[in-house]
């Protein structure tokens, strides 16, 4: 059987496979390593028993349907990185997201040309905003997630306002 050969859509992947593409995004987008060992750290705050066992064929799989490419790293330890599709694919949710609570998308590379998949990677609009320091933990939050349009403390996990408060 021949591989499909148009990239996933989001209902397509289940709700784990989802959440690992968006770790993988957030841990690109801090600075932090993207292994197995990170990526099982930034899902603990949504499940708390998260394995290799289970985490290692989603990764396959999200690898497989060229969301994730996997790469050598240190000590012979894989790691993970969005592609361009999988990058579409969760900036498409975004947007979607965006247009259902009526926030605003501009497109940023305008003039930048398209990804591989023919799509210009946009970002929900920002007002130049301060990072924001977490009121639980301390950490910087040092962007507004653009899944989501509110701040979210990578460390802690917990949802802040424009303000700063804790959303419930």
């Amino acid at each position: 059987m021949l591989p499909d050969p148009r990239p996933p859509t989001w209902i397509e992947l289940t709700a784990f496979q989802r959440d690992c593409l968006e770790a993988v995004a957030r841990r690109e987008r801090t600075g932090r390593p993207c292994d197995e060992r990170g990526i099982i750290h930034a899902l603990e705050r949504r499940y708390p028993s998260v394995t290799r066992t289970r985490l290692e064929p989603n990764l396959r799989t999200l690898v497989g349907r060229g969301l994730l490419a996997k790469r050598a790293g240190a000590d012979d330890r894989p790691t993970y990185a969005l592609t361009d599709e999988g990058r579409a694919l969760l900036i498409q949710r975004a947007e979607r997201f965006a247009v259902t609570c009526g926030i605003g998308a501009i497109d940023r590379d305008a003039g930048a040309g398209a990804t591989s998949s023919g799509l210009r990677r946009r970002t929900l609009e920002t007002r130049d905003e301060k990072p924001k320091r977490c009121p639980d933990c301390g950490a910087t939050v040092p962007e507004r997630d653009p899944l989501v349009g509110w701040w979210c403390c990578d460390d802690c996990g917990i949802l802040l306002d424009d303000d700063g408060e804790r959303l419930t």
